[in-house]
């Protein structure tokens, strides 16, 4: 699920059940939670496990012990902030013993099966709360106005990528799908190569010249340079997304060496690649109705 739009979600059900909520309640320590500094992004990994702690509680307190009045849409919200909070759990779980056992692998020792935790995870525990939080979600929204529910709507919908927006390739539509699926699934170097491949994609596109199709993106970008609408400081940063595809281990070539790019890095390389695609798209219509 899209990490910007889930936190909005949380963000309003939270706003819908603040008459329910402890003054500092999410503020609270829970030191159980706190991970080991050797686990990469371990603050982040921390809150999550706190936030599913603390989320799950409240949601199943509110939904199920109440005593309460409460309006259909607050249940509703209880209900979600309570799922919202497993799938938080669960994902933080997956990324740490993912972590852990690609680390494990890469230094010959055993993961004291982690793999087969973060396995079972994403086959069997995962996919659930998936379809628990699109379910609660689906009954939260009725009780919005249609441009309320509006920001919600891709995390109901089958396809990841369901901005309205130019069409510059069916083919950009399959790698942004492929870009999230990997960031769901831990793999910020996995992100970084299908954002490369998306910019070599849009702008095969926009040159529209058979020649380069089957060429790298670094062979014909100046000519793309010359034919994108886009500031040429944007393209600059297109042009260091695909160089540092080339340079990132296992994002453009296999190596045993560990990726340096992190998920958070990789947050913003999916929101700028949707944003770009977007505004590149936007242009080219632009200088067609120009060109009319």
């Amino acid at each position: 699920m899209d990490w910007w739009i889930v936190n909005q979600l949380r963000a309003s059900t939270l706003m819908d059940l603040r008459e329910f909520i402890p003054e500092n309640y999410f503020m609270s320590e829970v030191t159980a939670f706190k991970l080991n500094n050797h686990i990469e992004n371990s603050e982040y990994y921390s809150s999550e496990f706190k936030w599913e702690y603390l989320a799950t509680k409240l949601g199943k307190k509110l939904l199920f012990e109440s005593t309460v009045i409460m309006s259909p849409r607050q249940v509703s919200a209880s209900e979600l902030l309570m799922f919202l909070g497993l799938l938080a759990g669960i994902e933080a779980m997956l990324g740490v013993t993912k972590q852990i056992s690609n680390k494990a692998q890469l230094l010959n020792v055993s993961d004291s099966n982690a793999g087969e935790v973060a396995k079972q995870l994403s086959i069997k525990q995962l996919p659930t709360a998936l379809k628990n939080v699109r379910e609660a979600l689906e009954q939260y929204l009725r009780y919005f106005e249609p441009s309320e529910a509006q920001p919600f709507l891709p995390l109901i919908n089958s396809s990841k990528y369901q901005e309205k927006t130019v069409d510059l390739h069916p083919n950009i539509s399959l790698l942004m799908d492929r870009m999230i699926n990997a960031f769901e699934n831990e793999d910020p170097s996995g992100v970084l190569h299908a954002s490369a491949s998306i910019f070599e994609t849009m702008a095969k596109s926009i040159t529209a010249i058979d020649t380069v199709q089957s060429k790298s993106l670094g062979s014909f970008f100046e000519r793309y340079r010359k034919e994108s609408m886009i500031p040429q400081e944007i393209l600059n940063y297109i042009q260091s997304i695909y160089i540092r595809r080339n340079t990132e281990p296992l994002a453009g070539h296999g190596s045993t060496a560990l990726p340096e790019i992190t998920l958070k890095e990789a947050t913003v390389i999916i929101e700028l690649t949707k944003a770009l695609v977007r505004i590149e798209g936007t242009l080219q219509i632009f200088r067609n109705y120009q060109d009319d």
